[in-house]
């Protein structure tokens, strides 16, 4: 019984690592891509030899698992080591990266974006600083845009304040031009992490008119000291951001977890679930902690925060966060 346990442990440690090496080696920037197909093929041999050495006796077993040992903590410290940076060619919506001061209640944000777009990927580009009068803030919003089935949303938040204004920060990958976007390359370091400060016209707008996306705006049961502690850790992420660049993580560090690493820093600690690490469900699961703003059953109130064909109807309009929200349940 012993025996076998410790072959089932070793052969765990050996595919975890090996793996997890493989993959990393084949998806992560830490080489050239022509190289990165070769060095993932002679990592899955070692990994294979050590696999067959697990069936041997004496020093070839441990010979074999201590060279797949070595290549994870090499291939994990080179990664570690990466920086990312902010001086790259980046795609022209992610070319500007916000930037705000704070002098009593007045919020200066700069490079707020606010694209007139005109299909999927292309816009007249438009970029704005402007001044928030902090005293005004009485609602926080949860936008859930829906691009993958019911399960996979990207979550933002919307702040409002009394003169009908709303300003969106949605937490993204910053791509490069030519990039695109996956899944598993996020677990590797191939995406710097972005904060985009954004007119709603701009940010909803492109989702539910080009990109096919479905949108659902939520109200949050949330006062209004809480708003402004929230929206002061997205101001400090942002700033942090522009002088110390991070990466993004599919699992770590992503538009979930950001938003909740601001709640808490804010004071505002949301329990684990896994509706978490599917965020399709998180807007349910902040109903069922009793988040929301309204008291009505959740597919009720599901059914009537969808903004998408508001958003689409609006198209480019100076009024459109208002227009959106004409049916949407504010409490």
């Amino acid at each position: 019984m012993g025996r076998t346990f410790g072959f089932l442990l070793r052969l765990l440690l050996l595919l975890g690592l090996g793996g997890w090496t493989t993959l990393a080696l084949l998806l992560s920037p830490l080489a050239e891509p022509e190289l990165r197909p070769w060095l993932a093929a002679a990592n899955a041999v070692l990994v294979l030899a050590a696999f067959i050495a697990l069936f041997l006796r004496g020093v070839w077993r441990q010979v074999a698992l201590g060279a797949v040992l070595l290549v994870f903590v090499a291939v994990q410290t080179s990664l570690s080591l990466l920086p990312a940076r902010v001086d790259r060619a980046w795609q022209p919506d992610v070319a500007r990266m916000p930037t705000a001061t704070v002098e009593g209640d007045r919020l200066t944000v700069r490079n707020v974006r606010d694209f007139a777009w005109t299909g999927p990927d292309t816009a007249i580009e438009r970029w704005d600083d402007r001044t928030y009068d902090l005293s005004t803030l009485d609602h926080l919003d949860l936008v859930a845009s829906y691009w993958a089935g019911q399960d996979i949303a990207h979550l933002m938040l919307s702040f409002g304040f009394a003169d009908g204004r709303q300003l969106a920060v949605s937490i993204e990958i910053r791509k490069e031009e030519g990039e695109t976007y996956s899944a598993l390359g996020g677990f590797f370091r191939n995406y710097d992490l972005l904060y985009i400060a954004a007119d709603e016209r701009d940010i909803i707008g492109v989702r539910a008119r080009f990109r096919g996306e479905d949108v659902y705006v939520y109200r949050l049961r949330t006062p209004p000291a809480r708003i402004r502690a929230i929206l002061m850790a997205y101001v400090a992420e942002m700033n942090r951001l522009a002088v110390r660049p991070a990466w993004y993580n599919t699992l770590t560090t992503n538009c979930t977890t950001q938003i909740l690493f601001n709640a808490a820093a804010a004071g505002t600690q949301v329990p684990w679930s896994w509706k978490i690490l599917l965020p399709g469900h998180t807007p349910e699961y902040i109903r069922d902690l009793g988040g929301m703003a309204s008291d009505l059953p959740f597919p009720e109130l599901r059914e009537r925060s969808r903004v998408t064909e508001a958003a689409r109807a609006a198209g480019d309009a100076a009024d459109f966060s208002i227009r959106i929200r004409e049916q949407a349940p504010a409490g």
